[in-house]
């Protein structure tokens, strides 16, 4: 850890959405470090739309829980 992995993908995240992309970021690490990043207070299954994006694009970020989406697949092709 610490190589700047979440950091480079808010800021590729970012300048995407700035060139006019819609954009989701999501990470599957408890730390919120991507929520920090992002400004946001916390992230969970559902994205978010990052505020004060420039451009025309969208930013969203998200946290995805891999318990629960696994158990969604699960379900519904059971």
């Amino acid at each position: 850890g610490g190589v700047g992995k979440t950091t480079t993908a808010a800021a590729l995240g970012l300048r995407a959405a700035e060139r006019g992309r819609k954009v989701v970021v999501l990470t599957i690490d408890p730390a919120r470090r991507l929520a920090q990043s992002m400004g946001i207070d916390a992230l969970d299954n559902t994205p978010r739309r990052v505020p004060g994006t420039r451009g025309e694009g969208e930013l969203h970020a998200m946290m995805l829980d891999m318990k629960r989406t696994f158990d969604e697949i699960v379900e519904a092709h059971a």
